[in-house]
């Protein structure tokens, strides 16, 4: 990696310091994003009909 100071005179300290900045801010990993929650393996109520018969062909 290389930069250049195109203005000031920056010391010693300070190019250490932004060296230091810009390295870890280069080889930060990126946090994982999120994935998609999973689909819920419940049924939701309201969608069920209010009888279901033992016999009946339909689950």
């Amino acid at each position: 990696m290389s930069f250049r100071v195109l203005r000031g005179e920056p010391s010693a300290e300070e190019l250490a310091a932004i060296t230091t900045v810009l390295t870890l801010r280069l080889t930060a990993q990126d946090e994982p994003t999120p994935q998609r929650p999973a689909t819920a393996r419940w049924t939701r109520p309201e969608r069920l009909r209010a009888y279901n018969c033992p016999r009946a062909w339909h689950g």
